[in-house]
């Protein structure tokens, strides 16, 4: 039987997650361009981070569901925006599947633009 030892695991897990920031800065680059602008990896790279983080706290965990996240909050123009009380409703609304609550957030921010 082939047994992965702890630090291969780790160094998959760190590939598969710098190989998802690169796909993710991408589709910023082409899909969220009027609102990323020029900004270089390095600058976007504490973004992606933070909103990882957040959506995580909501139970957002899926490649799919934390892009709708960072989506929202790129068009929202603010990365504290699951605190307000519209989206911090949807995204506490255990009744609903995380990838609806995902869906439903980018949808408002979309529907919303910049406040």
């Amino acid at each position: 039987m082939i047994e992965i030892r702890p630090e291969q695991y780790q160094s998959l897990a760190t590939t598969a997650r710098r190989d998802f920031d690169r796909r993710l800065i991408e589709h910023l680059r082409e899909d969220m361009a009027e609102f990323v602008g020029g900004a270089t990896d390095a600058e976007l790279q504490p973004l992606i981070d933070r909103g990882i983080h957040r959506a995580n706290r909501h139970g957002l965990e899926t490649e799919f569901e934390i892009v709708c996240f960072i989506d929202a909050a790129v068009l929202l123009q603010d990365f504290e925006f699951d605190s307000r009380p519209d989206y911090a409703q949807i995204l506490s609304d255990r009744k609903m599947t995380a990838e609806a609550r995902a869906e439903r957030i980018v949808d408002l921010a979309a529907e919303s633009g910049v406040e």
